[in-house]
């Protein structure tokens, strides 16, 4: 009877299935934190300053490590309440694991909510989640001690804000995200002004350009201010921009640091399979999400690119236009099973052009 009661309650169901995705995901980044230690791992160095940063603190991470404090302080109760517990299991890194575990299964729901506005069917929405969860991102560099997943669930809680008007969460999803990683702000603003000016275009580029300016402002303010209270310093957006200027010391030219982020095997490893199969089903999408998604990924590029970045730019990227593109390949998974099974269930509530 109770368990009856419990299924037939939201919330609960909710619960469980976050306890489910979390459980299974623990299981994907169970080598980090009981086969090897990600820190002497090529291509997952930045664990280094995380470690520092949830063990000794946020000012023992060197840089902007020191700035990225949600997941390490989230993390460190939880590391410390396992030390000498966890048999041979690293217990930072299970702890790490287990906070950016926990993002990623919140992002999943979120993106459920998002198939649901958008039309999908359940079929649907559950392969845009497998598309989701089982893409490179999340089991080979989320679930390895770094931070990338939270900062991709407040992009994914964005997305959804937008798409059910829910505005006034907007600063809160930026605000927050700012203090999971300050990479986050520029895109979410651009997002935000490239989705509200299609969305909203009753109320004028006026409205789109002061939002936009105003989660611009919130998250930068976060920053400076999360800098100030680690290390006692200020950094100006200039000297910001300045301090990031890597692709003439890596790449010597910047259309070749830019063209080099698309080239890299990570790029594919992440890209490769989900674009094409997106493709098929992004008119799914509402125009004003796709813009919006356009714009703010050009900036990742960007961005990626000033700092010399390479085949890294995958996460923030994917953190930026994986909700879209997985909700567009879910349509299309759904259909590849549909024929599979040779079933007759559709796999929109809409009519959605082949």
């Amino acid at each position: 009877m109770l368990l009856a009661g419990l299924l037939q309650n939201p919330a609960a169901n909710r619960l469980a299935l976050w306890v489910v995705i979390w459980v299974s995901l623990m299981g994907v980044g169970y080598a980090s934190f009981a086969r090897y230690d990600p820190r002497h791992s090529p291509g997952l160095s930045d664990t280094i300053q995380y470690y520092k940063a949830m063990t000794a603190g946020p000012g023992a991470a060197e840089g902007r490590f020191g700035n990225r404090v949600l997941v390490p302080l989230l993390a460190r109760p939880l590391h410390q309440l396992l030390l000498g517990k966890v048999g041979h299991w690293d217990p930072a890194f299970f702890a790490l694991t287990s906070v950016s575990a926990g993002f990623c299964a919140a992002a999943a729901l979120i993106l459920l909510r998002i198939g649901e506005l958008v039309g999908l069917t359940l079929c649907a929405r559950l392969s845009a989640l497998f598309l989701y969860l089982l893409n490179f991102t999340t089991t080979a560099l989320y679930l390895t001690g770094l931070v990338d997943a939270s900062e991709g669930f407040f992009l994914v809680w964005l997305q959804y804000a937008l798409l059910a008007r829910r505005y006034r969460s907007l600063p809160v999803a930026v605000v927050f995200g700012a203090l999971a990683k300050e990479t986050l702000v520029l895109p979410a603003a651009l997002l935000t002004f490239g989705f509200l000016a299609l969305a909203e275009r009753g109320r004028g580029p006026t409205f789109a350009a002061m939002v936009s300016a105003l989660l611009g402002s919130a998250g930068f303010l976060t920053v400076a201010a999360t800098r100030w209270l680690v290390s006692g310093t200020l950094l100006l957006p200039h000297e910001w921009a300045a301090t990031e200027r890597l692709w003439p010391r890596l790449y010597g030219s910047f259309w070749h640091a830019f063209l080099g982020q698309l080239a890299s095997h990570t790029f594919f490893n992440v890209f490769g399979l989900l674009l094409p199969i997106a493709l098929g089903g992004i008119r799914i999408a509402p125009t004003a999400w796709r813009a919006g998604v356009a714009l703010a990924a050009g900036a990742v590029l960007t961005m990626g690119a000033w700092n010399g970045a390479g085949g890294n730019v995958v996460r923030p990227l994917f953190n930026v236009a994986g909700p879209l593109l997985c909700t567009a390949g879910g349509l299309v998974f759904c259909r590849i099973v549909r024929q599979a099974a040779r079933g007759r269930a559709p796999c929109c509530s809409q009519a959605v052009p082949s």
